[in-house]
Protein backbone atom coordinates (compact mmCIF):
# COMPACT_ATOMS: atom_id res chain seq x y z
CA UNK A 1 0.00 0.00 0.00
CA UNK A 2 1.05 3.73 -0.02
CA UNK A 3 1.80 3.90 3.39
CA UNK A 4 1.41 7.30 3.58
CA UNK A 5 -2.11 6.95 2.62
CA UNK A 6 -2.40 3.71 5.23
CA UNK A 7 -1.62 6.62 8.17
CA UNK A 8 -2.50 9.88 6.70
CA UNK A 9 -5.31 9.22 4.28
CA UNK A 10 -5.88 8.89 0.87
CA UNK A 11 -5.55 11.31 -2.29
CA UNK A 12 -6.07 11.39 -5.78
CA UNK A 13 -2.70 10.06 -7.21
CA UNK A 14 -3.49 7.00 -9.03
CA UNK A 15 -1.13 3.85 -7.74
CA UNK A 16 0.44 1.64 -10.50
CA UNK A 17 2.01 -1.64 -10.07
CA UNK A 18 4.81 -1.91 -13.43
CA UNK A 19 7.42 1.00 -13.04
CA UNK A 20 6.81 3.90 -15.19
CA UNK A 21 9.56 6.84 -16.07
CA UNK A 22 8.39 10.20 -13.45
CA UNK A 23 8.24 13.23 -15.68
CA UNK A 24 11.93 14.36 -15.04
CA UNK A 25 10.68 18.07 -13.13
CA UNK A 26 9.76 15.46 -10.17
CA UNK A 27 11.91 16.16 -7.41
CA UNK A 28 10.92 13.61 -4.35
CA UNK A 29 13.35 15.06 -1.30
CA UNK A 30 11.35 15.84 1.80
CA UNK A 31 12.97 18.96 1.52
CA UNK A 32 11.58 20.35 -1.40
CA UNK A 33 7.66 18.97 -1.51
CA UNK A 34 5.00 20.43 0.73
CA UNK A 35 2.43 17.63 2.56
CA UNK A 36 0.55 16.87 -0.61
CA UNK A 37 3.47 16.49 -2.61
CA UNK A 38 5.26 13.89 -0.33
CA UNK A 39 1.15 12.10 -0.25
CA UNK A 40 1.39 11.95 -3.94
CA UNK A 41 4.85 10.87 -5.06
CA UNK A 42 5.60 8.74 -2.35
CA UNK A 43 6.65 5.07 -3.68
CA UNK A 44 3.96 2.18 -3.75
CA UNK A 45 5.28 -0.04 -1.16
CA UNK A 46 4.80 -4.05 -1.40
CA UNK A 47 4.19 -6.40 1.07
CA UNK A 48 5.95 -8.91 -0.64
CA UNK A 49 9.54 -7.92 -1.19
CA UNK A 50 9.46 -9.49 -4.71
CA UNK A 51 7.15 -7.57 -6.11
CA UNK A 52 8.36 -4.30 -8.21
CA UNK A 53 7.40 -1.12 -6.49
CA UNK A 54 6.13 2.19 -8.15
CA UNK A 55 6.66 5.52 -7.90
CA UNK A 56 2.82 7.16 -7.94
CA UNK A 57 2.72 10.15 -10.67
CA UNK A 58 2.17 13.60 -10.21
CA UNK A 59 -1.61 15.11 -11.00
CA UNK A 60 -0.60 17.04 -13.89
CA UNK A 61 1.08 13.63 -15.22
CA UNK A 62 -1.51 11.18 -14.07
CA UNK A 63 -5.19 11.82 -12.58
CA UNK A 64 -7.75 10.17 -12.38
CA UNK A 65 -9.00 9.82 -16.02
CA UNK A 66 -5.75 8.20 -16.51
CA UNK A 67 -6.19 6.55 -20.16
CA UNK A 68 -6.33 3.44 -20.46
CA UNK A 69 -3.14 2.64 -22.27
CA UNK A 70 -1.14 3.89 -19.27
CA UNK A 71 -2.99 1.21 -17.26
CA UNK A 72 -1.85 -2.33 -16.69
CA UNK A 73 -3.30 -5.40 -19.62
CA UNK A 74 -4.64 -8.76 -18.21
CA UNK A 75 -0.65 -10.03 -18.69
CA UNK A 76 1.03 -7.50 -17.28
CA UNK A 77 -1.86 -7.95 -14.10
CA UNK A 78 -1.06 -11.80 -13.82
CA UNK A 79 2.68 -11.46 -13.67
CA UNK A 80 2.34 -8.50 -11.60
CA UNK A 81 0.47 -10.49 -8.84
CA UNK A 82 2.23 -13.93 -9.54
CA UNK A 83 5.14 -11.76 -8.61
CA UNK A 84 3.82 -10.59 -5.46
CA UNK A 85 2.69 -14.20 -3.86
CA UNK A 86 6.25 -15.87 -5.20
CA UNK A 87 9.14 -14.37 -2.72
CA UNK A 88 11.45 -15.88 0.37
CA UNK A 89 8.20 -17.91 2.03
CA UNK A 90 8.34 -20.32 -0.70
CA UNK A 91 11.32 -21.61 0.66
CA UNK A 92 9.12 -22.74 4.05
CA UNK A 93 6.67 -25.03 2.27
CA UNK A 94 8.81 -28.04 2.41
CA UNK A 95 9.17 -27.39 6.77
CA UNK A 96 5.35 -26.86 6.48
CA UNK A 97 4.81 -30.54 5.32
CA UNK A 98 6.99 -31.99 7.64
CA UNK A 99 5.35 -30.63 10.56
CA UNK A 100 1.46 -31.35 9.36
CA UNK A 101 1.98 -33.99 7.20
CA UNK A 102 0.58 -35.02 3.68
CA UNK A 103 -2.55 -34.94 5.03
CA UNK A 104 -3.31 -31.58 6.62
CA UNK A 105 -0.26 -30.22 4.82
CA UNK A 106 -2.49 -30.73 1.59
CA UNK A 107 -5.76 -29.78 3.37
CA UNK A 108 -3.98 -26.03 4.77
CA UNK A 109 -2.31 -25.74 1.21
CA UNK A 110 -5.71 -26.20 -0.35
CA UNK A 111 -7.80 -23.74 2.57
CA UNK A 112 -5.11 -21.46 1.86
CA UNK A 113 -5.14 -20.77 -1.88
CA UNK A 114 -8.74 -21.29 -1.80
CA UNK A 115 -9.28 -18.75 0.71
CA UNK A 116 -7.30 -15.64 -0.09
CA UNK A 117 -8.43 -16.28 -3.61
CA UNK A 118 -11.68 -15.59 -2.33
CA UNK A 119 -10.73 -12.41 -0.34
CA UNK A 120 -8.57 -11.29 -2.65
CA UNK A 121 -11.74 -11.35 -4.69
CA UNK A 122 -13.81 -9.84 -2.28
CA UNK A 123 -11.30 -6.69 -1.72
CA UNK A 124 -12.25 -6.29 -5.33
CA UNK A 125 -15.87 -5.35 -4.46
CA UNK A 126 -15.34 -3.54 -0.96
CA UNK A 127 -13.04 -0.87 -3.21
CA UNK A 128 -16.44 -0.99 -5.71
CA UNK A 129 -18.34 0.05 -1.95
CA UNK A 130 -21.35 2.72 -4.02
CA UNK A 131 -21.80 4.30 -0.37
CA UNK A 132 -17.89 5.29 -0.14
CA UNK A 133 -17.62 9.23 -0.50
CA UNK A 134 -14.63 9.03 -2.05
CA UNK A 135 -13.01 6.76 -4.83
CA UNK A 136 -11.42 4.01 -2.79
CA UNK A 137 -7.87 2.89 -3.63
CA UNK A 138 -6.01 1.54 -0.81
CA UNK A 139 -6.34 -1.04 2.14
CA UNK A 140 -6.58 2.17 4.21
CA UNK A 141 -9.62 3.63 2.22
CA UNK A 142 -11.46 0.65 2.77
CA UNK A 143 -10.90 0.43 6.52
CA UNK A 144 -11.97 4.37 6.68
CA UNK A 145 -15.14 3.35 4.48
CA UNK A 146 -15.88 0.32 6.88
CA UNK A 147 -14.49 1.15 10.40
CA UNK A 148 -13.75 4.93 10.27
CA UNK A 149 -10.62 6.50 11.75
CA UNK A 150 -10.06 3.31 14.17
CA UNK A 151 -9.69 1.09 11.08
CA UNK A 152 -7.12 2.89 9.88
CA UNK A 153 -4.94 3.11 12.81
CA UNK A 154 -5.49 -0.84 12.89
CA UNK A 155 -4.15 -1.51 9.83
CA UNK A 156 -1.79 0.71 9.66
CA UNK A 157 -0.27 -0.56 12.57
CA UNK A 158 -0.89 -4.09 10.79
CA UNK A 159 1.19 -3.19 7.95
CA UNK A 160 4.05 -1.43 9.89
CA UNK A 161 4.66 -4.86 12.29
CA UNK A 162 4.12 -6.86 8.95
CA UNK A 163 7.24 -5.20 7.24
CA UNK A 164 9.33 -5.17 10.06
CA UNK A 165 8.50 -8.94 10.62
CA UNK A 166 9.28 -9.51 6.76
CA UNK A 167 13.04 -7.61 7.09
CA UNK A 168 13.61 -9.52 9.84
CA UNK A 169 13.49 -12.99 8.06
CA UNK A 170 15.01 -11.10 5.31
CA UNK A 171 17.88 -10.82 7.44
CA UNK A 172 17.50 -14.65 8.85
CA UNK A 173 17.32 -16.01 5.54
CA UNK A 174 20.86 -13.71 4.83
CA UNK A 175 22.21 -15.09 7.61
CA UNK A 176 21.39 -18.34 6.88
CA UNK A 177 22.28 -18.72 3.62
CA UNK A 178 26.10 -17.59 4.18
CA UNK A 179 26.33 -20.07 6.95
CA UNK A 180 25.27 -22.52 4.68
CA UNK A 181 28.23 -21.51 2.28
CA UNK A 182 30.56 -20.86 5.39
CA UNK A 183 29.53 -23.21 7.78
CA UNK A 184 32.89 -22.10 10.20
CA UNK A 185 31.08 -18.76 10.61
CA UNK A 186 28.65 -18.56 13.30
CA UNK A 187 24.69 -16.62 11.78
CA UNK A 188 25.57 -13.87 14.32
CA UNK A 189 28.56 -12.49 12.50
CA UNK A 190 26.79 -12.49 9.19
CA UNK A 191 23.89 -10.64 10.70
CA UNK A 192 26.39 -8.51 11.62
CA UNK A 193 27.85 -8.18 8.53
CA UNK A 194 23.87 -7.40 6.96
CA UNK A 195 23.46 -4.25 9.34
CA UNK A 196 26.90 -2.64 7.43
CA UNK A 197 25.90 -4.16 3.80
CA UNK A 198 21.96 -3.79 3.95
CA UNK A 199 21.88 -0.75 6.05
CA UNK A 200 23.17 1.30 3.01
CA UNK A 201 20.94 0.23 0.83
CA UNK A 202 17.92 2.07 2.57
CA UNK A 203 19.40 5.40 2.10
CA UNK A 204 18.71 4.72 -2.07
CA UNK A 205 15.95 6.43 -3.94
CA UNK A 206 12.70 3.82 -4.26
CA UNK A 207 12.82 4.29 -7.91
CA UNK A 208 16.39 3.01 -8.44
CA UNK A 209 15.63 -0.14 -5.90
CA UNK A 210 12.45 -1.20 -7.74
CA UNK A 211 13.63 -2.80 -10.56
CA UNK A 212 16.05 -5.04 -9.31
CA UNK A 213 13.16 -7.34 -8.17
CA UNK A 214 13.58 -9.28 -11.08
CA UNK A 215 16.72 -10.85 -8.85
CA UNK A 216 14.38 -11.66 -6.93
CA UNK A 217 12.21 -13.70 -9.13
CA UNK A 218 14.82 -15.20 -11.01
CA UNK A 219 16.61 -16.75 -7.42
CA UNK A 220 12.80 -18.26 -6.67
CA UNK A 221 12.07 -20.43 -9.81
CA UNK A 222 16.14 -21.11 -9.88
CA UNK A 223 15.82 -22.55 -6.95
CA UNK A 224 13.05 -24.55 -8.12
CA UNK A 225 14.84 -25.52 -10.91
CA UNK A 226 17.57 -26.57 -8.89
CA UNK A 227 15.16 -28.88 -6.44
CA UNK A 228 13.67 -30.31 -9.59
CA UNK A 229 17.31 -31.67 -11.26
CA UNK A 230 18.92 -32.50 -8.00
CA UNK A 231 15.73 -34.86 -7.63
CA UNK A 232 15.95 -36.25 -10.82
CA UNK A 233 19.51 -36.20 -11.21
CA UNK A 234 20.29 -38.34 -7.67
CA UNK A 235 19.21 -41.90 -7.65
CA UNK A 236 19.39 -43.04 -4.01
CA UNK A 237 18.03 -41.21 -0.79
CA UNK A 238 18.38 -38.95 0.90
CA UNK A 239 17.64 -36.15 -1.93
CA UNK A 240 15.87 -38.00 -4.75
CA UNK A 241 12.88 -37.96 -6.05
CA UNK A 242 13.59 -41.31 -7.52
CA UNK A 243 13.92 -43.11 -4.01
CA UNK A 244 12.23 -40.62 -1.83
CA UNK A 245 12.60 -40.55 2.21
CA UNK A 246 10.08 -41.90 4.42
CA UNK A 247 6.82 -39.65 4.79
CA UNK A 248 4.33 -39.59 7.26
CA UNK A 249 0.67 -39.17 6.19
CA UNK A 250 -0.17 -37.17 9.59
CA UNK A 251 2.74 -35.13 11.63
CA UNK A 252 5.07 -36.83 13.92
CA UNK A 253 3.86 -35.07 16.57
CA UNK A 254 0.33 -32.39 16.84
CA UNK A 255 2.21 -30.02 18.51
CA UNK A 256 4.06 -28.78 15.37
CA UNK A 257 1.08 -28.85 13.38
CA UNK A 258 0.07 -25.01 14.33
CA UNK A 259 3.45 -23.68 13.10
CA UNK A 260 2.40 -25.16 9.10
CA UNK A 261 -0.82 -22.48 9.63
CA UNK A 262 1.76 -19.57 9.09
CA UNK A 263 4.35 -20.70 7.31
CA UNK A 264 2.04 -21.99 4.19
CA UNK A 265 -0.38 -18.73 4.31
CA UNK A 266 2.64 -16.68 4.09
CA UNK A 267 2.80 -17.86 0.86
CA UNK A 268 -0.18 -16.35 -0.28
CA UNK A 269 -0.71 -13.13 1.19
CA UNK A 270 -0.31 -10.66 -1.40
CA UNK A 271 -3.55 -8.43 -0.50
CA UNK A 272 -1.76 -5.41 1.19
CA UNK A 273 -1.07 -5.07 -2.67
CA UNK A 274 -4.36 -6.14 -4.62
CA UNK A 275 -6.13 -2.94 -4.19
CA UNK A 276 -3.31 -0.90 -6.67
CA UNK A 277 -3.25 -4.19 -8.57
CA UNK A 278 -6.90 -3.70 -9.06
CA UNK A 279 -7.25 0.15 -10.06
CA UNK A 280 -4.15 -0.06 -11.91
CA UNK A 281 -6.09 -2.46 -14.84
CA UNK A 282 -7.43 -1.87 -17.80
CA UNK A 283 -9.70 -4.26 -18.18
CA UNK A 284 -10.56 -4.44 -14.05
CA UNK A 285 -13.54 -6.64 -14.75
CA UNK A 286 -11.32 -9.48 -15.76
CA UNK A 287 -9.68 -8.87 -12.10
CA UNK A 288 -11.42 -12.49 -10.72
CA UNK A 289 -9.80 -14.30 -14.07
CA UNK A 290 -6.75 -13.13 -12.65
CA UNK A 291 -6.77 -14.20 -9.72
CA UNK A 292 -7.76 -17.07 -10.33
CA UNK A 293 -4.67 -17.72 -12.65
CA UNK A 294 -2.65 -16.15 -10.10
CA UNK A 295 -3.41 -18.54 -7.32
CA UNK A 296 -3.56 -21.67 -9.72
CA UNK A 297 0.00 -20.88 -10.77
CA UNK A 298 1.41 -20.06 -7.47
CA UNK A 299 -0.48 -22.90 -5.69
CA UNK A 300 1.32 -25.60 -8.17
CA UNK A 301 4.42 -23.99 -7.66
CA UNK A 302 4.44 -23.99 -4.03
CA UNK A 303 2.54 -27.73 -3.80
CA UNK A 304 5.37 -29.03 -5.91
CA UNK A 305 8.01 -27.19 -3.76
CA UNK A 306 6.24 -28.78 -0.77
CA UNK A 307 6.25 -32.15 -2.05
CA UNK A 308 9.43 -32.17 -3.56
CA UNK A 309 11.33 -31.21 -0.18
CA UNK A 310 9.58 -33.48 1.87
CA UNK A 311 9.83 -36.39 -0.54
CA UNK A 312 13.71 -35.64 -0.94
CA UNK A 313 14.43 -35.25 2.84
CA UNK A 314 11.63 -36.68 4.79
CA UNK A 315 11.55 -35.73 8.29
CA UNK A 316 15.11 -34.39 8.11
CA UNK A 317 14.04 -31.56 5.60
CA UNK A 318 15.42 -28.28 6.96
CA UNK A 319 15.12 -24.71 5.44
CA UNK A 320 15.59 -26.76 1.84
CA UNK A 321 19.29 -24.70 0.72
CA UNK A 322 20.55 -26.80 3.89
CA UNK A 323 19.64 -30.01 2.79
CA UNK A 324 20.61 -29.09 -0.36
CA UNK A 325 24.57 -28.13 0.31
CA UNK A 326 24.79 -30.97 3.29
CA UNK A 327 23.44 -33.99 0.84
CA UNK A 328 26.46 -35.24 -1.12
CA UNK A 329 25.66 -36.80 -4.75
CA UNK A 330 24.92 -33.35 -6.62
CA UNK A 331 26.38 -30.89 -8.38
CA UNK A 332 27.48 -28.11 -5.97
CA UNK A 333 28.52 -25.49 -8.22
CA UNK A 334 24.64 -25.48 -9.21
CA UNK A 335 23.68 -25.92 -5.83
CA UNK A 336 26.08 -23.00 -4.81
CA UNK A 337 24.67 -20.61 -7.58
CA UNK A 338 21.06 -21.11 -5.96
CA UNK A 339 22.14 -20.22 -2.84
CA UNK A 340 24.06 -17.22 -3.81
CA UNK A 341 21.17 -16.25 -5.58
CA UNK A 342 19.03 -16.83 -2.42
CA UNK A 343 22.07 -14.20 -0.66
CA UNK A 344 21.49 -11.55 -3.21
CA UNK A 345 17.89 -11.63 -2.27
CA UNK A 346 17.82 -9.09 0.56
CA UNK A 347 20.06 -6.93 -0.95
CA UNK A 348 17.24 -6.13 -3.55
CA UNK A 349 14.10 -6.55 -0.93
CA UNK A 350 15.64 -5.04 2.58
CA UNK A 351 15.55 -1.31 1.78
CA UNK A 352 12.18 -1.75 -0.78
CA UNK A 353 10.44 -3.76 2.49
CA UNK A 354 11.48 -1.03 5.22
CA UNK A 355 10.88 1.86 2.63
CA UNK A 356 7.40 1.97 4.49
CA UNK A 357 8.71 2.08 7.67
CA UNK A 358 11.01 4.62 7.63
CA UNK A 359 9.05 6.71 5.17
CA UNK A 360 6.05 6.76 8.35
CA UNK A 361 8.04 7.51 10.84
CA UNK A 362 10.26 10.79 9.47
CA UNK A 363 7.24 12.00 8.54
CA UNK A 364 5.74 11.51 11.87
CA UNK A 365 8.82 13.46 12.81
CA UNK A 366 9.03 16.06 10.32
CA UNK A 367 4.92 16.91 11.16
CA UNK A 368 4.84 16.78 14.65
CA UNK A 369 4.93 20.64 16.29
CA UNK A 370 8.16 19.99 18.48
CA UNK A 371 10.07 19.03 15.11
CA UNK A 372 8.68 21.70 12.69
CA UNK A 373 11.61 23.59 12.69
CA UNK A 374 14.00 20.69 11.18
CA UNK A 375 11.69 21.39 7.54
CA UNK A 376 13.78 24.36 7.33
CA UNK A 377 16.90 23.02 6.92
CA UNK A 378 17.79 20.38 4.61
CA UNK A 379 21.06 19.49 6.82
CA UNK A 380 18.69 18.76 9.88
CA UNK A 381 15.99 16.71 7.18
CA UNK A 382 19.00 14.53 6.25
CA UNK A 383 20.46 14.40 9.37
CA UNK A 384 16.89 13.11 10.72
CA UNK A 385 16.95 10.86 8.09
CA UNK A 386 20.11 9.26 8.54
CA UNK A 387 19.64 8.46 12.17
CA UNK A 388 16.27 7.24 12.06
CA UNK A 389 17.23 4.73 9.03
CA UNK A 390 20.29 3.39 11.44
CA UNK A 391 18.37 2.89 14.57
CA UNK A 392 15.26 1.18 12.76
CA UNK A 393 17.85 -1.32 10.45
CA UNK A 394 19.49 -1.87 13.63
CA UNK A 395 15.90 -2.94 15.67
CA UNK A 396 15.72 -5.19 12.61
CA UNK A 397 19.42 -7.01 13.16
CA UNK A 398 18.83 -7.23 17.39
CA UNK A 399 15.21 -8.70 16.97
CA UNK A 400 16.81 -11.61 14.24
CA UNK A 401 19.50 -11.83 16.25
CA UNK A 402 17.10 -12.72 19.45
CA UNK A 403 14.74 -14.82 16.93
CA UNK A 404 17.30 -16.59 14.91
CA UNK A 405 14.80 -19.63 13.17
CA UNK A 406 13.80 -18.84 9.81
CA UNK A 407 10.92 -21.37 10.16
CA UNK A 408 9.96 -19.58 13.52
CA UNK A 409 9.91 -16.32 11.53
CA UNK A 410 8.02 -17.35 8.55
CA UNK A 411 5.66 -18.53 10.63
CA UNK A 412 5.04 -15.50 12.97
CA UNK A 413 4.57 -13.71 9.46
CA UNK A 414 2.13 -15.79 8.24
CA UNK A 415 0.09 -16.76 11.27
CA UNK A 416 0.25 -12.79 12.81
CA UNK A 417 -0.16 -10.67 9.79
CA UNK A 418 -0.82 -13.02 6.62
CA UNK A 419 -3.77 -14.15 8.24
CA UNK A 420 -5.08 -10.68 9.58
CA UNK A 421 -4.76 -8.72 6.43
CA UNK A 422 -5.01 -11.27 3.83
CA UNK A 423 -7.70 -13.00 5.20
CA UNK A 424 -9.14 -11.31 8.55
CA UNK A 425 -9.30 -7.78 7.84
CA UNK A 426 -10.87 -8.23 4.15
CA UNK A 427 -14.02 -10.53 5.18
CA UNK A 428 -14.43 -8.12 8.50
CA UNK A 429 -14.59 -5.35 5.64
CA UNK A 430 -17.26 -7.68 3.51
CA UNK A 431 -19.55 -8.40 6.09
CA UNK A 432 -19.46 -4.36 7.31
CA UNK A 433 -20.08 -2.86 4.14
CA UNK A 434 -22.30 -5.28 2.29
CA UNK A 435 -23.65 -7.13 5.38
CA UNK A 436 -27.42 -5.68 4.78
CA UNK A 437 -27.48 -6.90 1.70
CA UNK A 438 -25.77 -10.43 1.52
CA UNK A 439 -27.96 -13.25 2.03
CA UNK A 440 -27.95 -15.50 4.73
CA UNK A 441 -25.87 -18.23 2.93
CA UNK A 442 -23.34 -15.73 2.27
CA UNK A 443 -22.96 -14.23 5.90
CA UNK A 444 -22.67 -17.47 7.17
CA UNK A 445 -20.12 -18.30 4.87
CA UNK A 446 -17.96 -14.98 5.98
CA UNK A 447 -18.53 -15.80 9.46
CA UNK A 448 -17.38 -19.07 9.29
CA UNK A 449 -14.10 -18.21 7.77
CA UNK A 450 -13.87 -15.31 9.66
CA UNK A 451 -13.87 -17.19 12.96
CA UNK A 452 -11.85 -20.00 11.63
CA UNK A 453 -8.92 -17.57 10.37
CA UNK A 454 -8.92 -15.97 13.69
CA UNK A 455 -8.22 -19.28 15.26
CA UNK A 456 -5.88 -20.43 13.43
CA UNK A 457 -3.87 -16.97 13.56
CA UNK A 458 -3.72 -16.81 17.27
CA UNK A 459 -2.63 -20.51 17.83
CA UNK A 460 -0.40 -20.25 14.77
CA UNK A 461 1.22 -17.22 16.29
CA UNK A 462 1.20 -18.42 19.82
CA UNK A 463 3.43 -21.49 18.36
CA UNK A 464 5.61 -19.25 16.66
CA UNK A 465 7.02 -18.49 20.08
CA UNK A 466 6.86 -21.87 22.02
CA UNK A 467 10.62 -23.72 22.41
CA UNK A 468 11.37 -26.35 20.64
CA UNK A 469 12.01 -28.71 23.11
CA UNK A 470 9.07 -27.89 24.49
CA UNK A 471 6.87 -28.50 21.53
CA UNK A 472 8.48 -31.69 20.85
CA UNK A 473 8.79 -33.20 24.18
CA UNK A 474 5.29 -33.07 24.07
Amino acid sequence: EEIQNVVFGTNNASPSVLPRQLPPNINTSYSTLNDDQIDEHTSLLRRNPSVHSAISTSSAWSSTTVDTQMKSTVAQTLTNAINILIGIALLSFPLAFRNAGWLFGGLLLAFTCLLTNYTAKIIARCLDYPKASFVLKTYADMAGAAYGARGRVFISTMFMLELIAASVALIVLFADSLHVLFPNIGTVTFKILAFFTLTPTTYLAIRHLSYTSFVGILSSFTLVLVICFDGASKSERPGSLLDPMPTNLLPVTWMTLPLAFGQIAAGFAGHATFPSVYRDMAEPEHFPRVVNYTYLATGTIYAFMGAAGYLMFGNDVKVIMENMMATPGYNQLLNKLAVWLIVINPFTKYALTLSGVNFTIELSIFRHPAFSSLTKSKFAMRLVQFVSRLLISSVVIIIAILFPAFDRVISLLGSCFSYSIAAIFPLACHLKMYGGSMSTKAKVLDWSLLVLCSFLALTGTIWSFLPDDWIHSN
